[in-house]
């Protein structure tokens, strides 16, 4: 019966696309630049709201996470830089965990790679300016 509907309105369905929780704000801006922003669904208390989406929630941090605003997210991926102390253990179960470094040069380039694969940027480098 959908399927009749979409036809007669000359749609198709389209896949969702990947909604991400960024816990931190390294994460958020580089999805930004990525021009991935409106693939969030959350994000930290620190990370800045990107401009074409100021109403963007907050849930936590990555070391105090607040656990019961992620889970009434529905399905959502959490992106984390992997600092000391984050609750890795408490966040696993709320969905996929993609635990991106950010402490060196090598881990920024491999984790940006890392995001533009996620968000269907496979060449991430176009999205910055040089």
């Amino acid at each position: 019966m959908i399927a009749l509907l979409l036809l007669a309105c000359g749609s198709t369905p389209q896949p969702p696309q990947p909604r991400f929780v960024s816990l931190s704000p390294a994460l958020t801006e580089t999805l930004i630049a990525l021009d991935a922003a409106d693939q969030l669904a959350a994000r930290s208390d620190w990370c800045p709201a990107p401009p074409a989406h100021p109403e963007l929630i907050t849930v936590g941090t990555s070391l105090t996470p607040d656990l019961e605003r992620i889970a009434g997210l529905g399905p959502v991926t959490l992106l984390v830089d992997g600092s000391a102390g984050a609750a890795l253990d408490l966040l696993r179960p709320l969905g996929p965990l993609e635990v991106l470094p950010w402490l060196t040069t090598d881990d920024v380039v491999a984790s940006t790679r890392r995001l533009g694969a996620l968000t269907g940027r496979d060449d991430p480098s176009a999205h910055f300016e040089r």
